[in-house]
């Protein structure tokens, strides 16, 4: 009698369990081995679980911060200090592949553990102090230790999934993946602003919704912890270095033409994503007057359509390739801001959610896929942990430009900001990477 492998004994095997076989299978005409599809499956379920703890309270941070009476520049302040943090984690994450090897490990202690231990921690803090200036303070170091540890494990992660998935199905199985997670966050998004909106004040707690929002988002990342660490772990490509990736400098950088480009015009757009982004929901709240339940439901709404279209963007990724892909999806994002910066009803946000949704499905598949097809495997956690300081550096200098553009120009101004940034950036995009890759013919 065979004794089952690790991921067949902590898998039930129903009928879920055989549509999602299926559903993995079909993905590839080439049969998965058995360890590969179980890989699969795990990662798939841990994107689930994952989506649906990150949906529940980040789209309410800021909301949760001017509860306690926390300003604009405050709350800029409060995120900036969490994505420095973030930050500053990356190239150590980068550097423990090279010293441990075993990727698999430093996310789960890290993204994994000690990134929502502090959920649990946050959630608490209403009990431990009355004063609105401790709860800030911590409430700024709990969400930083969040971010922080997050960043520390993403190098590792990305490596692990690009290892994980055959190349030939990346695109739809990210696609497949992304959709599900979709799915969760559009049902997180609302429950998240239902529960706010019902349960403070409960008993005398003015923040017991936000307290259980954080409480569930820890609870579902446990069990998203749980599935990832089923996962079976490949060798790592090629031999472990100390003196890789960032230790060289980025050389490796100039090795591919459009590599250094995308980097350069990734952080301008990113630039502008975090201007506005924490500003979104106050944004909704002060000048259309949307409930934090209304908050949920435009936020679910994107979700709705980042999820139908999940798919057709997975085929299109794989069939057109990603540079394609980004650039037209690219130069439709700059639409969105002038539509909030124009908008007068919360019809006009309606209709700017259900594109945006649409539209950021097909740009972040795109742009994460051309990531892995300029790198070379050996140089991807290095260039994993650029791109992410890329993301969060952005995110550092953001939400000041943005808390400081509101104050002056308003949420309206702020937006016809963005909305030159990104066309900015887009140009970026088009002479630093379209042109050099596509002179080398370049298949991504």
């Amino acid at each position: 009698m065979s004794v089952p492998s690790k991921s067949q004994r902590h898998f039930p095997r129903g009928r879920a369990a055989h549509w999602l076989d299926d559903h993995l299978r079909a993905l590839d005409a080439e049969a998965l081995s058995v360890q590969a599809l179980a890989n699969l499956r795990f990662l798939w379920l841990d994107g689930l679980f994952a989506a649906a703890s990150g949906t529940l309270y980040s789209p309410f941070v800021a909301l949760f911060a001017a509860a306690y009476g926390a300003t604009n520049v405050q709350i800029g302040r409060i995120i900036a200090i969490a994505n420095l943090m973030a930050f500053v984690a990356l190239l150590p994450g980068a550097s423990a592949i090279n010293w441990f090897g075993r990727r698999k490990s430093i996310v789960v202690w890290s993204s994994a553990g000690v990134a929502r231990v502090a959920l649990l921690a946050w959630a608490c803090l209403p009990f431990m102090t009355a004063d609105p200036r401790v709860a800030l303070s911590g409430m700024t170091f709990l969400f930083g230790l969040n971010a922080a540890m997050g960043s520390f494990g993403f190098p590792a992660w990305t490596s692990l999934v690009a290892d994980m998935i055959p190349c030939s199905i990346r695109g739809r199985y990210l696609s497949s993946r992304t959709m599900v997670m979709g799915g969760a966050a559009l049902l997180a998004a609302p429950l998240g602003g239902w529960l706010i909106r019902a349960v403070n004040g409960w008993r005398g707690l003015p923040f017991a919704g936000y307290q259980l929002t954080l409480l569930l988002a820890f609870l579902f990342g446990t069990v998203s912890t749980f599935f990832f660490q089923q996962l079976v772990e490949p060798e790592l490509a090629g031999p472990r270095r100390r003196d890789s990736g960032s230790a060289r400098g980025f050389r490796w950088l100039l090795h591919t033409p459009g590599l250094l480009g995308f980097f350069v015009s990734g952080l301008v757009f990113n630039l502008s994503v975090q201007s506005a982004g924490p500003f979104f929901s106050l944004f909704l709240t002060a000048e259309l007057g949307v409930t934090t339940v209304g908050v949920g439901l435009l936020m679910a709404l994107a979700d709705l359509t980042s999820l139908l279209s999940q798919r057709p963007f997975g085929i299109l990724v794989d069939r057109s390739g990603s540079l394609r892909v980004q650039l037209a999806t690219g130069l439709l994002l700059p639409l969105l801001p002038t539509i909030l910066a124009l908008a007068t009803s919360v019809w006009h946000v309606v209709f700017s959610q259900t594109v945006s949704g649409l539209l950021w499905a097909g740009y972040n598949l795109a742009n994460f896929n051309l990531l892995l097809g300029l790198t070379r495997k050996e140089e991807r956690a290095s260039a994993a942990a650029l791109f992410q300081m890329m993301v969060v550096g952005s995110a550092v200098i953001g939400p000041l430009i943005g808390g400081c553009l509101a104050n002056k120009v308003g949420f309206r101004g702020l937006y016809a900001f963005i909305a030159g940034l990104r066309w900015f950036s887009m140009f970026l995009f088009f002479v630093l990477v379209v042109r050099p890759v596509r002179r080398l013919a370049m298949s991504v």
